[in-house]
C-alpha cells in the first residue's frame, strides 16, 4: 500500500533516483532563473530580489535542484515551472 506516492514504500529510493536523474541542476541562482521558462523568469527574479532585500546576509544555494537562502539554517526554498509557481518555507 502507498508503493507509488513519492516518499513511501520499497520503490521510494528507485522513483526518487529517477526523478532526480531525469533534472539537469543548476550551479548557481543566476543560472537556474536563466534556464527557467520565460514566463516565470520575472516572477523569479521579484522573489529574489525580496528575498535579499528582507535577508541581504543570506547565503544564495541550490538544493533539491531549486534555489534556496541559508541564514544560521534554511531559511527558504522557491522555484518556478511553467505551469505554476511555489514557494516552500521549511519548518
Amino acid at each position: 500500500m502507498g508503493t507509488f506516492i513519492y516518499g513511501y514504500g520499497q520503490n521510494t529510493k528507485r522513483i526518487k533516483k529517477f526523478i532526480m536523474g531525469k533534472m539537469k541542476t543548476a550551479a548557481s541562482v543566476d543560472e537556474y532563473i536563466a534556464t527557467a521558462d520565460p514566463q516565470a523568469k520575472k516572477a523569479l527574479k521579484d522573489i529574489r530580489k525580496t528575498i535579499m532585500a528582507a535577508a541581504p546576509k543570506a547565503e544564495e544555494v541550490i538544493s533539491y535542484q531549486i534555489p534556496g537562502y541559508m541564514y544560521h539554517g534554511m531559511l527558504v526554498f522557491f522555484a518556478g515551472w511553467k505551469n505554476h509557481m511555489k514557494d516552500q518555507k521549511e519548518q
